[in-house]
């Protein structure tokens, strides 16, 4: 990082602009999580989850640079919890034990092992790990979505890994070994997926309404894929944490889970990256959005194994840095991975809002410019516009701005501009490339002075309606119903095009 190495170096600077690594971040502990379904209710739901993602910031951050402020804080975040939290309750609570107690072990990993300025509260940290969030975990969730299981595995391993827990670690371990096959399919396991273990899906039919009606399987397919891509995210990398963690205690999960876990990141990459759905995957349509979540595992199979996964290289390098969901997964570009790649290119996109407008000869009219990051960081835009009719002319203001951020466009014609309907390119140039959006102009003849119809607060206007309003002529530039023209909420719906 210090060398300015990719992609570290984009991960570690997205890190330290994080509010999780704010000198001044403040816990919010609570004696009881109560989390419902989607955390609704949510009584102290996030505020657990970025706690403890705010605390292994805070450990990542002391690892890298020495500075015991960051130690400190994560051990102030740390205490704060250990000191209050009894309980959670809800149907959500197993997860959301599990999505905190994996993260907590990771910063209480590091501080533990690498810090030696004291953390006098750290068997205290241990209690609240073995009674609170321990039991919860490592007895999973064997009828709800594989994700709930895998996730609460990972923290299970995780916690019993710090604790010396060799009896959890081992029936975490158990459980893990069942769920995997039950959740992400190869052609080796035969016709169809295996039974969740422990759980009450034990029929054909019971097994293709669990896997969200998908009866067709192919290599690499999950039980959540016709769900959602998003939790189907979660539970392969719920795996991958699993593994990744047997490996640093000595056990080689990878080898044994290399086919699986290549066929299930290629196809999902693989459709997130452009991929065409066939009908037999989930009817043909599928709700994309894998998350960030290929680190771990292309470092491991790609890396170490020197597995090709063209669709998951893809997919990472469009995606770096990597950095946080805000539920259990975070900076795993900076831990993970591969030194000397690139990071995601700079990308952006341009927009124009409404896209089309309408002014008389001599008047002027105006518009929203947007900008998005598409991958990588943000970057200096300069705005410009072509296209335009003779007399007329075009501003932005601002003329150049950081992608993410907006900008208004004023297009001014002139008294001898001519009717007409006009393509106008509004281009967004910067280091990255260029982008472009086009907005349609239309210039009408100077009114000579009549007025158009009196408008009227009970009628649906559209765009290039024309109407008269005390003793103005105007033109409409969006919908409206009851938008009074000249007033101050009217400057984007109604365009004066002067006295009448």
């Amino acid at each position: 990082m210090n060398g300015g190495v990719e992609p570290q170096k984009s991960a570690w600077s997205q890190l330290l602009a994080s509010s999780y690594a704010s000198p001044s971040y403040t816990p919010h502990p609570r004696s009881t999580v109560e989390c419902g379904p989607s955390s609704n209710p949510d009584y102290g739901c996030s505020d657990e989850r970025e706690d403890a993602i705010a605390a292994y910031t805070d450990a990542l951050a002391w690892y890298v640079t020495g500075n015991s402020g960051y130690a400190k804080k994560a051990i102030q975040i740390m205490d704060a919890w250990s000191g209050t939290v009894t309980a959670h309750t809800n149907s959500n609570a197993p997860l959301q034990t599990g999505w905190a107690g994996t993260v907590w072990s990771e910063a209480a990993e590091i501080v533990k092992y690498t810090y030696g300025g004291g953390w006098s509260n750290s068997s205290r940290f241990d209690a609240m790990l073995r009674n609170v969030y321990l039991p919860i975990v490592v007895q999973g969730a064997p009828d709800k979505n594989g994700n709930w299981e895998l996730i609460m595995m990972d923290a299970a391993v995780g916690i019993s890994v710090h604790l010396d827990d060799a009896a959890s670690y081992n029936k975490a371990m158990s459980v893990f070994t069942g769920r995997v096959p039950a959740y992400v399919y190869t052609t080796s396991d035969g016709s169809r997926p295996a039974y969740p273990p422990r759980s009450d899906v034990d029929t054909t039919s019971e097994l293709i309404n669990y896997w969200f009606g998908q009866s067709t399987f192919v290599d690499g397919i999950a039980q959540e894929t016709c769900r959602d891509f998003g939790h189907t995210g979660w539970g392969v990398e719920a795996i991958a944490h699993v593994a990744e963690t047997a490996r640093l205690q000595g056990t080689d999960l990878w080898s044994q889970l290399a086919p699986r876990m290549r066929a299930t990141y290629e196809f999902h990459t693989g459709y997130d990256d452009g991929a065409a759905v066939p009908s037999s995957i989930c009817g043909g349509s599928v709700n994309l959005g894998f998350g960030p979540v290929t680190e771990i595992a292309y470092s491991a199979l790609h890396d170490r194994l020197g597995l090709s996964l063209a669709s998951t290289r893809k997919y990472t390098l469009a995606h770096r840095p990597e950095g946080t969901d805000d539920h259990w997964i975070a900076w795993e570009t900076l831990t993970h991975g591969d030194t000397g790649t690139p990071a995601a290119t700079a990308d952006f996109s341009v927009a124009v809002t409404p896209n089309y407008g309408s002014a008389k000869a001599g008047s002027a009219v105006s518009t929203a410019v947007s900008t998005a990051v598409v991958s990588g960081a943000a970057q200096s835009v300069a705005l410009s516009a072509s296209g335009l009719p003779s007399g007329a002319s075009a501003s932005f203001s601002p003329a150049s701005v950081a992608s993410g951020s907006g900008s208004t466009l004023t297009i001014t014609t002139g008294a001898s501009t001519p009717a007409g309907t006009y393509a106008v390119t509004v281009k967004g140039t910067a280091a990255g490339g260029t982008h472009t959006a086009t907005y349609t102009l239309t210039v009408t003849a100077p009114s000579g002075g009549a007025c158009h119809p009196a408008w009227s607060s009970a009628t649906a206007y559209a765009p290039n309606d024309q109407v008269s309003y005390g003793g103005h002529n105007y033109t409409a530039l969006y919908w409206s119903t009851g938008v009074t023209p000249g007033s101050p909420v009217a400057w984007n719906i109604w365009q004066d095009d002067g006295t009448c």
